[in-house]
């Protein structure tokens, strides 16, 4: 089955160039040669910002955010040249087009936590002209656009900042996706307002059927779907299940939900691959197949596998990356 992956870390591979791993193969859960398998049409690469503290327990140089972003990009351009005969990088509707076409997968970059941006509406400009199509907001840190996700219900309630509103105007005039996963409530219901483009939450889950402080409520579900946006299934245990499990049962029951209450439009995969921890019943790509097995002889028809696989996906990035 043909799949598209709004989310995974697999890029943090690149922090430790002595161990020689590479985009193509792997000891992680993403890489070309498994996607190629899987049938994976695009896999959406996400440049994690880490904290400094992150470097430093790990012995490295605390590097300048912009000469980070700009490491992992070379990186990735890369082993996309090394491996163009099966996969393209992709940076509009066309060009994945494009590869399909020619039998290839697609790569689009995006970036996990706006902080580089620092305030400034011309790092927007940097970044689309760096090849950067999606911008998850924020991570679990405040930053310049605004608050993250929170056990505490005061926090929750805080928006984004008055930069975070202009960057969400911008974000869609350019032509990149706003990715609310990570983002306090009241930041998400600022997106929701300011937004005239399909809003994505790239790698979160249903609160109903696993309460989390980064699932989406039922609202939030709903006001995510008719701005046409949609949902990466996200598979980390403690989004998963209140027992932080995951099992494709678990899995099952939030794209039901999703299903129930924004519709068939709504959810997509967003894995969340190489930045989850815990036992996985779908533990790398290879396995992806295992869920559409499931899916299949649970009672999902054919047409909403193909809206969760692709579809729902593909419809998000013609109508906003260009």
């Amino acid at each position: 089955m043909r799949y598209i992956d709004f989310h995974c870390d697999t890029l943090l591979l690149n922090n430790f160039p002595e161990n020689a791993e590479t985009l193509y193969q792997n000891s992680k859960s993403v890489d070309f040669r498994r996607m190629k398998n899987a049938d994976c049409a695009a896999q959406f690469f996400a440049i994690f910002l880490p904290t400094p503290n992150y470097f430093k327990r790990n012995l490295l140089e605390v590097p300048d955010d912009w000469d980070y972003v700009t490491m992992q990009i070379n990186a990735f351009h890369r082993d996309i040249l090394e491996h163009s005969d099966m996969i393209g990088i992709s940076r509009c509707w066309e060009e994945y087009q494009c590869n399909h076409w020619n039998k290839k997968m697609s790569a689009f970059l995006t970036i996990e936590d706006g902080r580089l941006l620092n305030g400034s509406l011309e790092n927007i400009k940097r970044i689309y002209h760096m090849g950067i199509r999606l911008l998850t907001l924020i991570w679990n840190n405040p930053n310049c656009l605004g608050f993250p996700h929170s056990a505490d219900s005061l926090l929750m309630t805080r928006g984004l900042t008055s930069y975070g509103k202009e960057a969400v105007t911008m974000l869609n005039d350019i032509g990149i996706l706003v990715d609310v996963s990570h983002l306090s409530d009241g930041g998400f219901w600022d997106v929701i307002e300011l937004s005239r483009k399909p809003v994505i939450a790239s790698h979160s889950n249903a609160r109903s059927v696993c309460r989390h402080s980064r699932n989406l409520t039922n609202a939030m579900i709903k006001a995510i779907a008719n701005t046409g946006g949609c949902i990466g299934l996200n598979f980390s245990p403690d989004m998963v299940s209140v027992h932080s499990e995951n099992t494709i049962q678990d899995l099952a029951a939030h794209l039901r939900h999703m299903i129930s209450v924004g519709g068939i439009g709504c959810p997509a995969i967003g894995t969340d691959f190489d930045g989850l921890h815990g036992d996985l019943e779908i533990p790398d790509c290879s396995a992806m197949d295992s869920l559409w097995e499931y899916l299949t002889r649970h009672g999902f028809s054919q047409n909403e596998i193909n809206h969760i696989a692709h579809n729902n996906a593909e419809r998000v990035i013609r109508e906003v990356i260009h």
